[in-house]
This record gives structure tokens, sequence and C-alpha cells, in this order.
């Protein structure tokens, strides 16, 4: 059975957002979310490239997009963002990894999300 969105309050069991998913440290969090049978909804520009289990959710998130992003983190708990671009014109590394934090942070705050983790990068 695969759990559909929530528009439950932060204080309720709405999902954790997990941005990034399918890179090292995804991965690793996938492994450890299972084990502890936390509801996850991962979020990436390819949901098809999630593994998303029985019980979890994959959505499409652009960090460029702000309605991208405030679509993935709606009645959700917390946030994981573990996205970021290590490489490309400046233009885009500013994009993602910029301005897509600002985007994060401006969602999160919007539907009440009550942690925000943002793995982040030097290549800015």
């Amino acid at each position: 059975m695969t759990r559909t969105a929530s528009s439950t309050s932060p204080d309720g069991d709405g999902p954790v957002v997990v941005i990034g998913g399918t890179g090292f440290v995804g991965r690793a969090v996938a492994a450890e979310a299972r084990r502890h049978d936390v509801r996850v909804r991962w979020a990436a520009r390819r949901p098809e490239s999630l593994r998303a289990t029985d019980g979890d959710e994959a959505v499409e998130i652009d960090l460029r997009r702000p309605e991208s992003v405030q679509r993935a983190l709606e009645g959700a708990r917390a946030v994981l963002s573990l996205a970021h671009l290590v490489s490309g014109t400046p233009a885009d590394l500013h994009a993602v990894n910029a301005e897509g934090a600002r985007h994060l942070a401006a969602a999160a705050e919007a539907h009440g999300v009550r942690r925000l983790v943002r793995l982040g990068t030097a290549s800015v």
C-alpha cells in the first residue's frame, strides 16, 4: 500500500520530505528511514529514479522553481535537503544552491515545517 500526500499539521504524522534521495547520503537516509519505519516523501528532479518502498511516496521537485518546492513540502513535518549541484555554470550553481535554498526556507516557513536540515556545498 502506498501512502498518499498528507495535509496534516507539522505536529501530526505528516511525512519527512527527503530531497536528493538518489545520492550517497540519500541512500543511507533511506536505509535508516526504513529501519525506523519513518514515513518518507522522496523528492527528486526525476522521481522515477527513486527507489521508494511500500508506504513511501515519490514526488518531483526542482529547487529552481518555488512552486515545485511548495508542492513537495505540503503537509510535511520535517525536511532533509540533501540535493545540491557541484558542477555547472556559475549561474546554474547559484540557481540551485543559493536560490534553491531560499525557496526551500520560504516553503518550509509557509507550511509550518518544524525541522529543516540542509546539507550544503561550497559550489556556489
